[in-house]
């Protein structure tokens, strides 16, 4: 469901729509909704396994209050078929097919009912609501760790994320302890990007645990992590380590997307005699035959890489936006082999 709060006067008006949160059981965990109260023979109304919901403003805090009234509403109708008749004729005249198809996948994804919920949203097919289908499809097919699948609908929204409406990166999407979070995702272009991103890196990072060690989709992770940098600063060390061990790290993408100053001197370091001494492959212009190291390495290929560092160090203010936009769409093939 996209709801649309009012807006000041002169502000662009923004919808928000409910998806699938992330968690960090590292964080602390967020204050708990008080429970509403449930009457005696409410059984199928479930309290105990009900989700976090978190909004990106605390002035926000009517949509999840909204939200959980037609929850209640919703399961008091479907409790009686009687009154459940009644509503489906009274709805019909009022013509709120399009509403109540949008809250059911609502329902859904707070019920924790994929499959009902996936099925509802491959069914959507007006023209002004595909760019929420291929979000919540991206959302709903990496909790069924379907994640080859979630690239596509995450290329196919790209294109239609608002260009009046640039918004900023919300600092709500992660919230610490294991219970599930939904979160309402400000329908801005920033805050979609963000959102879409967050979806795809944990695709790969949970698909790289089917493989042994691989450079490629550890490449992709560098490259994913700073555009919300620092909050996702903790993909990082596991990664090092992992490059540490296997005592080389090839990405020849390293010169077209990744600019992050601190992601740069991590790997830098890697091949000082203090790091480790790893073999960095990550100038395409080297060859194989020139890999980057301190034991019996070319030295001028270590001149070379330290020209390449610097120039990627003088790009460190281009737009992040642009770039993973720009990565996402022209490597898609290559994405793709870090989910299969």
């Amino acid at each position: 469901m996209s709801l649309v709060p009012e807006q000041p006067p002169g502000q662009t008006a923004t919808s928000y729509l409910l998806v699938e949160g992330f968690t960090d059981p590292t964080l602390p965990q967020p204050i708990s909704e008080p429970k509403s109260k449930k009457r005696k023979g409410d059984t199928e109304i479930i309290h105990m396994t009900n989700p976090h919901i978190s909004v990106p403003k605390l002035d926000l805090k009517a949509l999840q209050s909204n939200f959980l009234m037609c929850v209640n509403c919703w399961d008091l109708i479907s409790a009686s078929e009687t009154v459940h008749r009644e509503f489906i004729k009274i709805y019909s005249h009022l013509q709120l097919d399009s509403w109540l198809s949008l809250f059911l996948i609502d329902y859904a994804l707070y019920r924790a009912k994929y499959d009902e919920a996936i099925t509802c949203v491959q069914k959507l097919t007006d023209i002004n609501v595909l760019l929420v289908k291929y979000i919540r499809l991206a959302s709903i097919l990496y909790i069924k760790k379907n994640f080859r699948a979630c690239l596509e609908p995450i290329l196919l929204a790209l294109p239609l994320m608002p260009t009046n409406n640039p918004g900023c990166l919300s600092t709500h999407l992660i919230v610490g302890g294991n219970q599930r979070h939904l979160h309402f995702l400000p329908l801005t272009k920033m805050a979609i990007l963000q959102y879409l991103v967050k979806v795809l890196l944990r695709c790969i990072k949970e698909n790289m645990g089917k493989h042994g060690y691989s450079e490629l989709s550890i490449g992709h992770i560098f490259v994913l992590v700073q555009l919300d940098w620092p909050q996702e600063e903790d993909f990082i060390p596991m990664l090092l380590e992992e490059i540490k061990q296997h005592q080389s790290f090839q990405y020849h993408l390293f010169q077209s997307y990744i600019i992050n100053v601190d992601i740069m001197e991590e790997l830098t370091y890697l091949w000082t005699p203090q790091g480790g001494q790893v073999n960095l492959e990550i100038l395409p212009n080297l060859g194989s035959q020139r890999r980057i190291g301190t034991r019996g390495a070319d030295k001028g290929a270590k001149v070379e890489l330290k020209q390449a560092i610097k120039r990627q160090v003088a790009r460190s203010n281009e737009k992040l936006d642009d770039l993973l936009i720009s990565f996402l769409q022209s490597e898609r093939a290559l994405i793709m082999q870090a989910l299969v």
